[in-house]
């Protein structure tokens, strides 16, 4: 092409030429762009394993107790349902691995309708163990990092990861067997079915709080009771499940403080307490045995005498203010009986847990603690009379147990026991640690400045 004489270039006016990119240039930009989004992730994940390191290493042990805490037993409520479904599962599976002969016979006398049946039974149950949990988690929220937090100043997502991994560390040792002990303890204190065990192991020992109420108010001073070295108002009951002893202690007159250590049976009893959740006689239907099938005779589809029966409860509709109209007061403390203080100090312990007006429950539930100075026991003494049922043999150290029984009475306390000397065994090392027979129990509590006094009742045996 020549060039103009002007000396300009030449140049083509409406054509340009097309700007193309070839295929490998798109591959290269996507597979930079997914590298550095995998850098990214691999990075994001990494920081997410160190602060799971971090919160396993920080998250509190089951120890000493753990297995009976706030988060332990709430998680093992709320997993009561998936937990025994677990179990129900590997009877199925146990069931489908036998023979196709054996299937027929099993069959033939209705063992996967018992299983189904069974099913039902748990989704009746987990009703009650779910509103258990729901309760608990409006009563304990920064305990239980509920409601937008984990308890501590952190932003919510913390909150509900901490929980989450809280929930996870108990649901891997949640105690299907202690929620189970927890509905049967709703049928043996607080149920007609559970009148008669309850009238043959309260009887004398409410006998004997009668008899120290009517001795505290004799005016006589030529009493040849031994007992008498009243005035007896003020009443601890350590291990006091779920409380219908201490109700009724309280019922009498006394001026009852019971202290429990498991948070299985103190949710349970706060269940009954609170009136959210119980409010009328024989509002909750339960199956306690359906979890027990050795040993039985009947078959399960009988209503009235199979493992799978219901029980209603509560007998009673149980209140804290119950027992003002009696001249006497209920009060709980959840906790460790063995780091209980003297009556005036029991409320300075972290670890412990009273039930009182300004606690997790709504204040209209509650009276008013008594004020001190009043003769309610709650000076410097300590208590008048400590209560053991069924108890002292579930100490590690039973030495510990006693001495601590002494360490609380004032002088001239009095101490009253039953129950058996039945020591777990200390080969899971959670046991007992000494097992001491009856007379030596009564050596002990000599040595440490007691003394062992008779009450006629129980046909006359010493106890």
């Amino acid at each position: 092409m020549e060039t103009p004489s002007d000396g300009r270039r030449p140049s083509i006016v409406g054509h340009r030429s097309p700007v193309t990119a070839h295929p490998a240039h798109f591959c290269g930009l996507v597979l930079t762009s997914f590298m550095f989004l995998a850098v990214l992730l691999v990075l994001f994940l990494s920081l997410l394993f160190i602060l799971h390191l971090y919160i396993s290493s920080t998250l509190p042990s089951p120890k000493p107790h753990g297995i009976f805490s706030l988060p332990a037993a709430y998680t093992s409520f709320s997993s009561y349902l998936s937990l025994s479904n677990a179990e129900l599962t590997r009877m199925r599976a146990s069931y489908a691995s036998i023979s196709h002969s054996h299937k027929k016979l099993g069959y033939s006398i209705g063992y996967p309708a018992k299983l189904n049946r069974l099913a039902e039974i748990y989704q009746r149950n987990a009703k009650i163990t779910r509103a258990i949990a729901a309760l608990a988690e409006l009563q304990f929220p920064n305990e239980l990092g509920k409601s937008g937090g984990s308890g501590v100043n952190s932003p919510w997502w913390w909150g509900s990861w901490f929980t989450n991994r809280t929930t996870s560390q108990f649901a891997s040792t949640a105690s299907l067997v202690r929620v189970r002990e927890s509905l049967k303890h709703f049928v043996r204190d607080w149920s007609t079915d559970g009148a008669t065990e309850r009238k043959v192991i309260f009887t004398p020992v409410l006998d004997v709080l009668r008899y120290l109420s009517s001795s505290s108010s004799s005016t006589s001073s030529t009493s040849s009771s031994a007992f008498v070295s009243g005035p007896y108002k003020s009443l601890l009951i350590p291990g006091s499940g779920l409380s219908r002893l201490a109700y009724e202690s309280s019922l009498l007159g006394f001026h009852t403080t019971a202290c429990e250590l498991s948070m299985f049976m103190n949710l349970a009893f706060r269940f009954l307490l609170d009136e959210s959740t119980t409010s009328q006689i024989n509002q909750h239907e339960v199956h306690p045995y359906a979890h027990w099938l050795s040993h039985q005779r009947v078959s399960w589809q009988d209503d009235s005498e199979s493992a799978f029966r219901s029980v209603r409860f509560p007998d009673v509709v149980p209140s804290l203010r119950d027992a003002e109209v009696k001249g006497g007061s209920l009060e709980l403390v959840e906790g460790d009986f063995l780091t209980l203080s003297k009556p005036q100090q029991q409320h300075q312990h972290p670890g412990q847990h009273p039930i009182d007006p300004n606690s997790n429950f709504p204040s209209s539930s509650f009276p008013s603690p008594p004020s001190k100075g009043t003769g309610t026991g709650r000076g410097n003494a300590g208590y008048d009379i400590l209560l053991t049922l069924f108890f002292i043999d579930t100490s590690p150290n039973i030495l510990s147990t006693l001495s601590h029984i002494h360490h609380l009475l004032r002088p001239g306390g009095i101490w009253i026991n039953l129950g058996p000397l039945l020591y777990t065994s200390s080969g899971s090392g959670g046991g007992s640690r000494l097992e001491l027979s009856l007379d030596e129990i009564v050596r002990v509590g000599r040595g440490l400045g007691m003394d062992v006094v008779g009450f006629e009742g129980m046909g006359g045996r010493r106890r």
